[in-house]
């Protein structure tokens, strides 16, 4: 085990560190099995203990996969529950979603929103240019102009079977992650 990982304490530890600690000279000799010291066992055994419980704030609340008493926190951090989820029961379901979305990393590719949607448990398609402005050098006289604002279109294309429920979760998640700039357009015909 590498050193500068912390180990549990004993009030033993502690009362070593506190014997140390003591000025030098006869009075101070807290010989074992004296009242001495028992007393210094006895205030290194609060010590010890909340040595132990920082160990275990560190070890299990450090990260939202295995925290319980922090675990409100962390979601109140991570903005969850998500207003585009059913509310989950269990704490290991919460666990779960903190995890989640503590992970996620965001993004604004097609991939992305593909990924995100198979999490899910849907096949999406994502075509990023549905509408295309008119470009000089690019379109020609009599092709339609198109608004500027078409470049920011997206179409998502998802299977049709999708209940009513499933697809307002979809398109809620979407527009909560989506870059503020993209509108997205669903097509349900998958």
């Amino acid at each position: 085990m590498p050193s500068n990982i912390p180990k549990r304490a004993t009030p033993e530890d502690y009362n070593g560190l506190f014997r140390r600690l003591l000025p030098r000279g006869v009075i101070w000799a807290a010989q074992r099995g004296t009242r001495f010291a028992r007393v210094l066992l006895g205030l290194a055994a609060a010590p010890a203990r909340e040595h132990n419980r920082a160990l275990d704030v560190i070890d299990f609340e450090m990260l939202p996969s295995t925290a319980t008493e922090t675990l409100e926190a962390w979601e109140r951090n991570l903005g969850l529950p998500d207003p585009c989820a059913p509310i989950p029961t269990t704490i290991s379901e919460r666990q779960a979603i903190a995890a989640a979305r503590y992970v996620a990393s965001g993004g604004q590719t097609a991939a992305y929103y593909i990924e995100v949607a198979a999490a899910l448990g849907f096949t999406i398609i994502v075509n990023e240019t549905p509408y295309e402005a008119f470009r000089v050098g690019r379109n020609t006289v009599g092709q339609p102009l198109g608004r500027q604002e078409a470049i920011f279109y997206v179409q998502i294309q998802a299977p049709a079977a999708m209940t009513a429920d499933e697809r307002a979760h979809l398109e809620c998640l979407f527009g909560r992650i989506k870059p503020a700039h993209i509108v997205f357009e669903y097509s349900y015909v998958l």
